[in-house]
Formats: C-alpha cells, sequence, structure tokens
C-alpha cells in the first residue's frame, strides 16, 4: 500500500543512467554533458515564445530531480511548475497559448507500460505564484498524453489556453507515482541561470505545495527548461483611425477595424495642448467578428483650436486598450451657414447654431408668417467662428416662425414651429 512507502520517499539527485540506485540525500555530480536542442523547431511569424531560462535550448544528462521510493526503480508522484507574469515579457494583450516546450533528461515507460502525463495550463487570481495555492489558481487549458521513451531531449506539449491580459500564467508538468518496474521520468534542466524560480511540488517527499528547488531542495542553479509559445491576441485590429475638420467646424472621426474580439464598446476621448482626456461620447462595437466594420462619430462641441482624441475600446469583461492619439486643427468655418434649429417644433426654448467665415456685422433675427420681425438675436460686430445661441419664444403664440441670418452680404432663412 501507498502508506506504507511514504516513509522512505525522498528528493534525490538521480543520475541518468543510473535509474536502480536513488540515493537517499541530495546529491549532483560534476561533468554534465550539454546537448542543445534538435527536436523542436520554435515557430516563426506572428507567435511569441516566452521562457524563464537563460538558455533554453541546453540540457544536462545528469543531475535532475524526483520523488522516488528508496529501494525501488520508478519514480514517485512528481509537479513541475513554472510562472509567467506576461507583462514581464512585454505581453500586454490576451496571450494564446498554443505549446508548452520541455526539456526531458529522461523518461522511460517500464516494463509493458506508458508514461503518462499532464500538462496544465492556470491564471492567478492576482495573488504572486505560489502564494494562494491552490485556491489562486483557475484552469485554462490541460492535456494528458503518454511520453515515448527518450532522453535529453526537447519534448514539445500541444496545449491551448487563453490568458487575460495582464494576468500571470502558470504551467504544471504533472508525472503520477510510477507503478511499474522500469518507469523512470526526470525533467530537463541545466544551470545556466534563470529569471523567475522554478517549482516542485512532490508530497511523499514533503513537499505538499509548489517549492522553488533552490533553496529546499539543496541544488545550485539548477532550474528547468520549459518555454511557452502562443500568439498575441489584439481585441480590436484597427486599419485606420481619421479625423477631419467639416464645413461646419465639426471634427469627424472615422476609424475601422480588420477583427474584433468580445469588443463592447469605444469610449471616444478628446483633450485639448494643455487638458487630460475626457470622455465625449460611446459607439457600441460588434462583439466578435473577423468582417472589417467602419465606424463614425462627430464631435460638435468643439471651437477653433488644437484637439488630440483616442479611442478606448473596451470589452465585455471590463478589460481594455486605448488607441493611438491623433490630432487635428480646427482653423474656423469655411463657410457661411445657418444650422436647424433643435429641437424642433419646440417649446418655449429652441438653440440655433451658426458660422461666419469671417470677422463682419452679423444679425439673427425671428419673423412672423406676416414678416414681422418678433425678436433679434444677435446684432453685434462679430470674429468669424461657430456660434449658438438660444431662442425663448415664451412670449409668442403658437405657430410658425422664420430666423434669418445676413453677415456681409449673406443672407441664410429657415422655418421653425412653436408648439404650446
Amino acid at each position: 500500500m501507498k502508506t506504507i512507502f511514504k516513509a522512505f520517499f525522498s528528493l534525490v539527485a538521480i543520475m541518468a543512467f543510473s535509474f536502480f540506485s536513488f540515493a537517499q540525500d541530495f546529491s549532483i555530480s560534476g561533468g554534465q554533458i550539454v546537448q542543445p536542442h534538435g527536436q523542436l523547431n520554435f515557430p516563426q511569424g506572428g507567435e511569441l515564445t516566452i521562457t524563464h531560462s537563460i538558455d533554453p535550448d541546453s540540457i544536462f544528462n545528469e543531475g535532475s530531480l524526483a520523488c522516488s521510493q528508496v529501494g525501488t526503480n520508478f519514480t514517485g508522484e512528481n509537479h513541475y511548475w513554472r510562472s509567467f507574469v506576461l507583462s514581464d515579457f512585454g505581453i500586454t494583450d490576451v496571450f494564446n497559448v498554443t505549446l508548452v516546450d520541455i526539456g526531458i533528461q529522461e523518461a522511460l515507460a517500464g516494463i509493458g507500460g506508458v508514461q503518462p502525463m499532464t500538462c496544465n495550463l492556470y491564471i492567478t487570481d492576482g495573488t504572486p505564484f505560489p502564494d494562494g495555492f491552490p485556491n489562486s489558481l483557475t484552469l485554462i487549458g490541460t492535456t494528458t498524453l503518454d511520453v515515448p521513451d527518450q532522453s535529453v531531449t526537447h519534448f514539445p506539449i500541444v496545449v491551448t489556453g487563453t490568458a487575460p491580459a495582464g494576468s500571470e500564467l502558470v504551467v504544471e508538468i504533472s508525472i503520477p507515482e510510477g507503478i511499474l518496474e522500469g518507469n523512470i521520468f526526470l525533467i530537463g534542466i541545466n544551470d545556466f541561470g534563470e529569471t523567475a524560480p522554478s517549482y516542485i511540488m512532490a508530497p511523499d517527499c514533503g513537499f505538499p505545495v509548489p517549492t522553488p528547488i533552490i533553496p529546499p531542495s539543496g541544488f545550485p542553479e539548477q532550474q528547468y527548461v520549459m518555454s511557452v509559445t502562443g500568439d498575441i491576441t489584439v481585441p480590436v485590429e484597427f486599419t485606420s483611425f481619421t479625423a477631419n475638420v467639416n464645413a461646419k467646424g465639426n471634427v469627424v472621426l472615422n476609424w475601422s477595424t480588420a477583427t474584433e474580439l468580445n469588443n463592447q464598446m469605444f469610449e471616444i476621448e478628446r483633450r485639448n495642448n494643455e487638458g487630460q482626456y475626457s470622455t465625449i461620447g460611446y459607439i457600441d462595437g460588434y462583439g466578435t467578428t473577423t468582417e472589417p466594420h467602419e465606424y463614425s462619430y462627430v464631435d460638435n462641441t468643439v471651437g477653433t483650436g488644437n484637439y488630440f482624441y483616442r479611442l478606448k475600446q473596451i470589452d465585455f469583461g471590463g478589460q481594455f486598450e486605448y488607441s493611438d492619439e491623433i490630432e487635428v486643427e480646427v482653423n474656423g468655418p469655411l463657410t457661411f451657414a445657418l444650422e436647424q434649429n433643435y429641437p424642433n417644433p419646440f417649446n418655449p426654448s429652441t438653440n440655433i447654431k451658426y458660422s461666419v467665415p469671417e470677422n463682419g456685422f452679423v444679425k439673427l433675427s425671428v419673423y412672423n408668417l406676416v414678416g414681422e420681425e418678433v425678436a433679434v438675436l444677435v446684432n453685434d460686430v462679430m470674429d468669424a467662428g461657430f456660434y449658438e445661441v438660444t431662442f425663448n419664444a415664451a412670449n409668442l403664440a403658437s405657430g410658425t416662425y422664420f430666423y434669418k441670418l445676413e453677415s456681409n452680404g449673406h443672407v441664410e432663412l429657415k422655418k421653425m414651429i412653436l408648439l404650446k
């Protein structure tokens, strides 16, 4: 029974090619042979491979560690762990894991058996690994496979999982206790350095949680050879983002996307030369789509000056990304223009916008159906620019009225309805 053997387990250094003599304390031999890998071609193109190994290729043929049962020639239950804080690798978007590559010092299925292995992918809840173990981990991908007999090789494991932007990815290589004569698994190691700890969990050897192999194991500078490959998913792939000023002096923003992932909305933000960004509007996204889409937003609240715009893309989980910033200069109106009042019909007040392209005398007046002037809203010398006035008709009767803009020989007339 397993409980009979628990007292005889110890974490040991196993010398390759001498599997039948397991030491009962920590030891490591010198003169390791270094063999660069030749089995795995690292992906090219849009994929990215991350690793904590200073030398992710070389594997020693001796010196790995595993929990084993004293007096037997098979390894016990061992779990090998690595964690990857994605931002440490410059990854600020969603990371889709496609492959985990590990070094194997020795794998033997044993007489008439197989060497099973499980590769699990997790993300933490924000608690740095291994603190909070196991409740801090959420499983995002797993695969179980049988490992062919091999020694001093790289072993690619096809496993998929999606790590959100800003997350900490944790990889576990789980090896069950050997049950057959000669059932051996030793993870690949070297001592060329690492940028984050290698962890082992071996319950039968007194390590019930992931524990750094240095210092508890006493192995100087040993580290697991492990790399993770995936592709970075940008939630929204922009193909364009532009700003233009129309004849009315409004800023027209146009942008287009090639693909979208879980896209809830765009938040439109604006600032001037000295100010901070503030939100001026929202446009709904298309969720998840591989079809191109066009968007437009008109900012009609600007005067003359320089403005900066950016888009804050927000997904349904609350994650967000910013677009590049664009700048636009509003110099003033290009044309003489009188806009339709709003609201219309109205009671008792309405707003009227107009623009004049040059300095001069401006008159804006209101007339009834028989041509009588009932109100003068503007009667002054004005600079070129965009303007808005409020007309209060509380003292007028319901009916149809006309408002007329005059400046520098230009005249424009529009109709509005007062409905009380």
